[in-house]
């Protein structure tokens, strides 16, 4: 019987006015959106991030949604919530374990509220020491970038919900936008 609370690749429908979307920089790379049409990551880091978190669905023998991160690869077993997937992903790659986290503010596992918040922050264009690039529409996102939304009122636990983009997103006739991402969900 399949896990219920399984990491997985899943299908985001979504409008771009509930979402915040961000490309990881600190080899932050001008792209000109009206021209992306290629399906590849942004730049190097966002490859990074795609490719680990592709890795790590391979690598998959036990999982569960729980929201305190408990992970040994050497098992296979990954025990995280949204966040505690993201920034496991993150730490292993453009932020290489540094004790200043993903935002540089000394969280290392943020949760969906403060990837949200710290993406509102974020320069839309690429900037020098920056660690973190909006991307203002969501079908201008790539494999490798982070989305994340936060819940007005945040529910006990439950601050929002943090994706990594897995392929890029393709716009329906309907104007809806469609996407696969990896994902730890319940």
């Amino acid at each position: 019987m399949p896990n219920p609370y399984a990491l997985k690749n899943v299908t985001l429908v979504t409008c771009a006015t509930l979402i915040s979307v961000a490309v990881i920089g600190s080899e932050l790379v001008a792209r000109d959106t009206a021209k992306a049409t290629d399906d590849a990551p942004a730049n190097a880091a966002t490859k990074s991030v795609h490719d680990e978190a592709q890795r790590i669905l391979g690598t998959i023998q036990l999982t569960a949604y729980k929201h305190d991160t408990d992970i040994d690869e050497t098992k296979g077993q990954f025990y995280c919530d949204c966040s505690g997937f993201v920034g496991y992903v993150l730490n292993r790659t453009v932020s290489k374990d540094d004790e200043k986290g993903p935002f540089g503010n000394g969280r290392r596992r943020p949760l969906a509220a403060d990837y949200e918040r710290g993406f509102e922050k974020a320069p839309e264009r690429p900037t020098s020491g920056a660690r973190w690039q909006q991307i203002a529409r969501v079908a201008d996102a790539r494999p490798g970038d982070v989305i994340a939304w936060r819940h007005e009122v945040p529910k006990p636990g439950n601050t929002g919900h943090v994706v990594i983009v897995d392929k890029k997103p393709v716009v329906e006739k309907d104007g809806l936008v469609r996407m696969d991402i990896i994902d730890s969900t319940t």
